[in-house]
């Protein structure tokens, strides 16, 4: 396998790919040139594609041998959105790219293994496990690229100190230098990044000075009267009460939305407690459900069937929605980055809402089950559904 670099660009160009993006034309050098780099930019810029497009250039241009590329992302949902994504581009150049994680059917699995892709698609707790079985380890010594998605839910995280190690371990059973792509648009700590990926700190970074447009608003959800002799009759707390009703008002003023919680239990009591007041159509979408349920719950989401879709924090949806709720005010810059996907065009114009609710009256910044400030009298955001203030 073999091809040159006009060939390469004309097959980008008949898939729709034929201008780079800002953030692609630093970020594309830079790996072609054999760096590690940090690519940094607002989501919806192209990030997958800025390291995608020479990964799979060296690939086909150089006949590599499978497996070649690792892409590790942090959720499932999202290696099936990066899957969708860049198996379209690959089928085009003649690169394998294949999904490993949880859900993959042991069908699949047995193929994978007997034969492995040019790039493979897994998740930080797939990888450690595959990094045991000797038929992996094998593939393992042709790699020469690793692309690291969501940098920044990596850091300071339990699951990313392993990945770190994993990747460790990578570097020593690999023939060659591996060569390490982060991808990030919200990443704080950038030297923290740099050393995640290259523990000497010798990394590139690409950027770009680029802003997504976001309204931020703190919705109020008042108790008066007529709601606490609502929320009477219908047998619940008032201050629960009203910010149902709130909430109600949202998803029906700007649906489809997508409501973050920090816990699944969280997610699935609101699910519960909106049908029983409302004629809303909602669907709840996280870790604990089946995988035909989540991929069906997917795509209802994406083709706009429900009025909302409510998910904790870890389930990963990778739908654009046009407004997005979720619990803690001090993460609502993260929950408009989960609702805004990456994407191969420049979208900077798009733009997304982040509201989340606030309690009248509420001082103490606690670690609630969800929606924002609780009071210092509620004892608890939603109540009983607030298991002892645990974040999700």
């Amino acid at each position: 396998m073999s091809i040159t670099a006009r060939e390469f660009a004309r097959k980008l160009a008949e898939l729709g790919y034929r201008e780079l993006t800002p953030i692609q034309k630093v970020a594309i050098p830079l790996i072609l040139k054999g760096h590690d780099v940090l690519v940094m930019a607002p989501t919806g810029h192209g990030k997958t594609e800025a390291a995608v497009f020479p990964v799979f250039y060296e690939i086909a241009s150089n006949g590599l041998e499978p497996i070649d590329a690792l892409y590790v992302t942090p959720l499932r949902a999202l290696n099936r959105d990066i899957a969708n994504r860049i198996s379209r581009i690959g089928e085009a150049l003649g690169v394998k790219v294949m999904t490993r994680h949880g859900d993959t059917p042991q069908s699949e699995r047995r193929r994978i293994s007997a034969s492995p892709p040019h790039v493979l698609i897994t998740t930080p707790e797939s990888l450690q496990f595959l990094i045991l079985q000797d038929s992996y380890r094998r593939a393992f010594q042709n790699l020469r690229f690793v692309i690291v998605d969501e940098v920044q839910e990596l850091l300071d995280d339990k699951r990313g100190l392993e990945l770190s190690i994993v990747l460790e371990r990578l570097k020593r059973i690999a023939n060659r230098r591996l060569q390490m792509i982060g991808l990030s648009a919200t990443v704080g700590d950038v030297e923290t990044a740099k050393r995640f990926l290259n523990p000497s700190g010798e990394v590139e970074v690409a950027s770009v000075d680029a802003v997504n447009e976001m309204e931020v608003r703190v919705v109020t959800a008042p108790v008066d009267e007529r709601v606490v002799n609502e929320a009477f009759k219908a047998g619940l707390k008032p201050q629960l009460y009203a910010r149902l009703m709130t909430l109600k008002e949202l998803v029906e003023k700007h649906k489809p939305v997508l409501v973050f919680t920090n816990v699944r239990d969280t997610a699935e009591f609101l699910a519960s407690e909106l049908k029983r007041l409302s004629n809303l159509e909602l669907e709840v979408h996280h870790g604990s459900l089946s995988k035909d349920v989540r991929l069906e719950v997917e795509r209802r989401l994406k083709e706009g069937e429900v009025d909302a879709g409510l998910r904790d924090l870890l389930a990963g949806v990778g739908d654009r929605c046009r407004e997005d709720k979720r619990g803690h005010p001090v993460h609502v810059a993260e929950a408009g980055h989960q609702a805004y996907p990456e994407g191969g065009k420049e979208r900077a114009q798009d733009r997304v809402e982040v509201s989340g609710l606030h309690s009248p009256g509420g001082q103490r910044l606690r670690r609630p089950g969800m929606l924002g400030y609780s009071g210092e009298d509620e004892g608890g955001l939603f109540g009983e559904a607030d298991r002892g203030g645990e974040a999700l």
